[in-house]
Parts: structure tokens; C-alpha cells; sequence
């Protein structure tokens, strides 16, 4: 008991020191997403009584084989992967103001923490402090030349499902579609 509570205490510690760091670091302007990646990622949180906990940072290392991403998207637009790539060769950050629903970022930094020391790690405690809460990780997007094309890789982790999708949009009028997708592999 002792020893959960001086983790859960160490994570909180970690979460705050990350959180000063991010807030030290506002007047050099971090890179952020676009308005455009915001809206395209809330189309992903559809359940307003889950939790869902976001990693603060863009993931660069969603990145896939464009052949395996091509054969569950057959109709990709090959200049869309390409920015895909583009965009993705580093983490972009991402600010709650963008995000609608019950989403919460863990700050930048805590996720490779957990991860880093996850063999001693109570996942466990992490669920409790969030409870029924799924943990996501996305990508930055990929659109075409006019931006009525993108695609969107995320990762997330319900404490069951380990799970990392690809979804292909289109925007019609002002709205965006999804219209192909395809599961991109499982870490469990």
C-alpha cells in the first residue's frame, strides 16, 4: 500500500514538474497542431461518458509501411502519405483549448516515464487515478494539396485493447467524412 501510494505520489510529482517545464517553455512559443488536426481529432472522441487521457505530445513514431496502410485505405491519395511523413518527423504539441469533450492531456514527458519504468510500474494505480479513462496517442495529419484529403494515425490503450488506427477523411462542404480506415497492427 506504501509503495502505491509513493508511486502515485511520484507521478503526480512528475506531472506537475512536467507542467512547470511546459508552462516555462509558453513565452519561446511551442510548435502546436493546426485547427484543422484539432477537428479531425475530435471526430475520434465520440463517447462523452468516457475519460480519455491524451498524450500532450504529437507521436512521430506512428508511422507505417505505406503499402500495409495502402492495402487497408486502397483509394489513399499517395501525396496525402507523403505529407503524412512530412509532418511526422517530430512531436507537435497539443493544447486542451482545441479539444472538446471529457479529455484530459497527460503532459509531455509523463507518458515516457510511465513507459520507461514500466516493468516497476503500477498500471494499476495510473487507472485508478484515471479511472475508466483510454489512453490515446496520435499523429500529426497528412493532407493534400487543397485539404480536402487527410490522414490521421492514433494509438490508444483501454487497459484491455492495445490498439493503433489509420482513418482517411474527406472534407465535404465544411464537415470532414471519414471514408476508409484500417486497424495498423496491436502492441498487446
Amino acid at each position: 500500500m506504501i509503495k502505491k501510494k509513493i508511486i502515485l505520489g511520484l507521478m503526480v510529482i512528475f506531472s506537475l514538474i512536467a507542467c512547470k517545464k511546459h508552462d516555462s517553455n509558453l513565452s519561446i512559443t511551442p510548435e502546436l497542431i493546426t485547427k484543422q488536426e484539432y477537428n479531425l481529432i475530435n471526430l475520434v472522441f465520440s463517447n462523452d461518458t468516457v475519460l480519455y487521457v491524451l498524450k500532450q505530445k504529437t507521436n512521430p513514431y506512428l508511422k507505417h509501411d505505406y503499402s500495409y496502410i495502402k492495402s487497408g485505405i486502397p483509394e489513399i491519395d499517395d501525396f496525402v502519405y507523403n505529407d503524412y511523413l512530412k509532418n511526422n518527423k517530430k512531436g507537435y504539441l497539443i493544447d486542451s483549448i482545441g479539444l472538446t469533450n471529457n479529455i484530459k492531456l497527460l503532459p509531455d514527458g509523463m507518458f515516457d516515464i510511465v513507459h520507461e519504468n514500466s516493468i516497476g510500474f503500477d498500471w494499476y494505480e495510473f487507472y485508478n487515478y484515471y479511472p475508466n479513462c483510454v489512453l490515446f496517442s496520435f499523429s500529426r495529419v497528412g493532407f493534400n494539396r487543397d485539404s480536402t484529403l487527410a490522414l490521421l494515425c492514433y494509438g490508444y490503450d483501454d487497459s484491455w485493447n492495445v490498439s493503433n488506427h489509420a482513418s482517411y477523411y474527406k472534407k465535404v462542404d465544411a464537415d470532414w467524412e471519414l471514408i476508409g480506415g484500417t486497424s495498423i497492427g496491436t502492441d498487446k
